[in-house]
């Protein structure tokens, strides 16, 4: 047994070397282009092929970002001009709108404003991809009137995530 692994170290070794010279040998064009295709592999896995995949993600959520944004369009022209009579927010409207922030998994802050004028509310939420921020604003807008004002949107690290601040108003 001893023999037996004596031998294959051996001879593993010796094909090594043998391996070893036979790259030696290689000429130099030869071995430059093993290295550059190296190269150009090594570059294609770790930079170009996750740039290509985020990429496909952000392309995969754009159709549904333009029908939300299609969907406000239309609303609002349907809207335009017209007087439409709504009631004030109330406590329990807050803590419902609040309850369907909580349930979509977002980190925010909802406070109401004191003004004497319309409902206004400050919202703040730490990380919420796009699309979802504008699905939430046009649930609000037709549910309670509520209409984003003075909004600042801030890239996340995440691929279409964003951090929002905004006023939301609610139409009288």
């Amino acid at each position: 047994m001893r023999t037996l692994l004596m031998t294959n170290f051996l001879l593993s070794s010796m094909s090594r070397k043998n391996h070893l010279q036979g790259v030696k040998r290689l000429p130099p064009k030869v071995a430059i282009g093993g290295g550059v295709c190296l190269l150009i592999g090594t570059l294609w896995f770790v930079i170009i092929q996750p740039l290509q995949q985020t990429l496909e993600l952000r392309l995969q959520k754009y159709p549904a970002q333009l029908m939300s944004i299609q969907e406000l369009n239309r609303t609002l022209l349907t809207y335009k001009d017209k007087n439409i009579k709504i009631t004030s927010l109330s406590d329990n409207d807050l803590s419902v709108l609040q309850q369907k922030l909580f349930s979509q998994g977002v980190k925010f802050t909802l406070v109401r404003l004191e003004t004497t004028g319309a409902v206004q509310l400050e919202l703040k939420i730490d990380e919420i991809e796009f699309s979802r921020w504008l699905e939430l604003m046009v649930d609000f807008r037709q549910s309670y009137a509520l209409y984003a004002s003075d909004v600042v949107l801030k890239k996340n690290d995440g691929v279409g995530v964003v951090q929002v601040s905004a006023t939301l108003v609610q139409a009288r």
